[in-house]
């Protein structure tokens, strides 16, 4: 009896520990975004943004999709360039680049790596980017403000074609 009892328990726990890790593992940075991947799905200026806060609020998981061969780029910390943290990427012969600059005014260079994980791909015509970033810094108790914009050419120089400002409240 006892034994049967210890089995019964471990498989509680064990499917349990297999939920947890289920739902801790929602989002993949592959650059591919899968159903019900973000839990907040937002659509500005032909992008189609989505968010998710993981369990114990410690990132952020953020991406951009948008139908252009050029650059994407996401902004966290600011609803306007100044004071953003970009983490900016393109997709050329197959291979993405990225830059992580800070917003000086209405312009960005680079500054030092934040991001805990990027991906980006590039696809018949449309862009993603894919980011992890800290919440500490970001977070403005359960809101953020960013920014989220698209270029047409593959570099990290040329102006926008579109942009947004929003803040998502998680």
């Amino acid at each position: 009896m006892k034994t049967a009892f210890r089995a019964l328990i471990f498989a509680s726990l064990f499917g349990f520990a297999a939920g947890v890790s289920v739902a801790q593992n929602l989002i993949s940075l592959d650059g591919v975004i899968a159903d019900a991947e973000y839990a907040t799905v937002r659509e500005a200026s032909g992008m189609r943004l989505g968010f998710r806060l993981s369990a114990d609020a410690s990132t952020i998981y953020a991406s951009v999709t948008v139908r252009t061969a050029g650059w994407v780029a996401l902004g966290f910390g600011s609803p306007k360039m100044d004071g953003s943290r970009m983490v900016l990427a393109y997709v050329k012969d197959g291979v993405a680049q990225f830059t992580e600059d800070l917003g000086k005014g209405w312009s960005h260079a680079p500054t030092a790596p934040f991001a805990l994980a990027r991906a980006a791909t590039e696809k018949d015509g449309w862009t993603t980017l894919e980011v992890a970033v800290p919440a500490v810094g970001f977070l403005k108790g359960r809101t953020l403000d960013l920014i989220a914009a698209w270029g047409r050419n593959d570099d990290f120089r040329s102006k926008h074609s579109a942009r947004t400002s929003l803040s998502v409240v998680f």
